[in-house]
């Protein structure tokens, strides 16, 4: 799934079923709302963000030409971020093509804050010439504005990683450690620290970066540090893990820091933490109950979801096609909101889902 993210008072996620992905939003203890649908036959909906403002998504198409059934190698994709206002009517604001550079191609990016959108593109404006961008889009408003520009296989990197938004601040990675974070304001960058093998972060209102990184030994959880727009900052106390084995999220609002915690022995606590590393846990999570999708945080709340998967099943292909098998799972994914400062979790939606490959 995508998401889920916090839009105002609002949740919106992104939902798989029946041949199509939905993009829905609910208030906890009221039915979801379709914003918009896509069938899966050439096309897809990734990577969601939104504000109290603005809902963003992207949208992935293939485009392959005969014979059909397609030849994989054929294929091409092209990619578009769409916007749309608190009560829908997407409008697409950044078409992104990368020349088919496809799976070897920067990923792309998505953040709001307030009306306006931060994108990580990939600009195709001849097949020897890509480009890497950040930019921004303002609700209703045409056009974006260009951050920052780059050869798309640049070296060192620029423009690199996901385009993270919060108020003025716009940050982005720049080679192998750097995160720039660029004050829209003063129409120049306000610091550029250094995290080497960050994997996530993200940024405040005031410019303080979160980030995750994994320590030089090999083979251990991720860590999380922070950095003040005045130099200030500190690693946090405790180690990080994923959903389903991806790699860690961090967000931080208001001075406080949401991410997974890691427990030992396959558990793990959902947990907000002050800068000092402070913590409060949100959620705790054990088989047959996992985190799922990403995680969202601002000022006042935090939203997660959570699958408990009820059975599970091998499927494997009839002889003599060889393995691999598929693990497929029924269950039920829930969404969560709760108190950035702590209380009781309230159900935003509950997903239920039968045979699906985990």
């Amino acid at each position: 799934m995508g998401g889920p993210v916090l839009a105002g008072r609002t949740v919106v996620w992104l939902e798989r079923q029946a041949g199509e992905v939905r993009l829905e939003r609910a208030l906890p203890g009221r039915p979801p709302r379709v914003l918009l649908r896509q069938s899966l036959r050439d096309a897809s909906l990734e990577d969601v963000a939104a504000s109290a403002s603005v809902v963003a998504v992207e949208r992935r198409t293939s485009i392959c030409p005969p014979p059909n059934p397609p030849i994989g190698y054929t294929c091409s994709e092209e990619r578009a971020i769409l916007e749309a206002g608190s009560q829908g009517g997407f409008r697409t604001v950044a078409p992104t093509d990368d020349c088919g550079g496809g799976s070897s191609s920067s990923p792309t990016s998505v953040d709001a804050s307030g009306p306006v959108v931060a994108l990580g593109l990939n600009v195709c404006l001849a097949p020897d010439n890509r480009r890497r961008r950040v930019a921004l889009a303002t609700l209703d408003r045409p056009g974006v504005t260009v951050l920052c520009d780059s050869a798309q296989f640049a070296l060192p990197s620029r423009c690199d990683g996901e385009a993270r938004i919060a108020g003025r601040f716009v940050a982005w990675r720049e080679g192998r450690s750097a995160i720039v974070v660029f004050d829209t304001r003063m129409g120049a960058v306000a610091s550029r620290p250094l995290v080497p093998h960050a994997v996530s972060f993200d940024l405040q209102a005031d410019g303080t970066v979160a980030a995750a990184y994994y320590p030089a030994d090999a083979g251990v959880p991720a860590s999380i540090v922070w950095h003040g727009a005045d130099r200030t900052g500190r690693t946090l106390p405790f180690r990080i893990v994923g959903a389903r084995g991806h790699d860690p999220d961090v967000r931080i609002a208001a001075n406080r820091i949401l991410a997974e915690r890691d427990l030992g022995r396959g558990v793990s606590a959902l947990v907000v933490s002050d800068l000092a590393g402070r913590t409060t846990r949100i959620a705790r999570f054990k088989a047959p109950v996992r985190r799922d999708g990403g995680l969202d945080l601002d000022a006042r709340r935090v939203s997660w979801a959570s699958t408990r998967v009820t059975s599970s099943r091998l499927d494997c292909p009839p002889p003599p096609i060889l393995p691999p098998c598929l693990r497929r799972e029924t269950g039920v994914t829930t969404i969560w909101v709760a108190p950035a400062r702590g209380g009781a979790p309230r159900a935003v939606a509950r997903l239920a889902f039968r045979g699906v490959a985990g």
